[in-house]
């Protein structure tokens, strides 16, 4: 965690030599530790999946709210399998 908040200041330190200061993240990097970036993981990992997922509704967003509600009724495995396979370039009903 130290590394990490080094890098920060030291591009946050950028910023500023650059003209551009900006202390806007400053308390999230504070607070930051290993169980939120495990969750910030998890959340990163499933992203490709919605994103497939609205390209498949051609970019329509009230067909993908309702693709993600008809995906929040799975139980949380399959739903995951759906969304990574979606990612995977599969179709919607396909695991790896």
């Amino acid at each position: 965690m130290a590394r990490f908040r080094q890098r920060y200041a030291d591009l946050k330190a950028g910023w500023a030599a650059a003209g551009t200061p900006f202390d806007g993240f400053d308390r999230w990097v504070a607070e930051a530790n290993n169980a939120f970036f495990g969750v910030q993981a998890a959340y990163d990992e499933l992203v490709p999946g919605f994103e497939a997922l609205f390209a498949q509704g051609g970019g329509s967003w009230p067909r993908f709210h309702a693709a993600v509600r008809e995906l929040s009724r799975l139980p949380k495995a399959e739903r995951q399998a759906r969304l990574r396979a979606l990612s995977d370039g599969l179709s919607p009903g396909a695991t790896r």
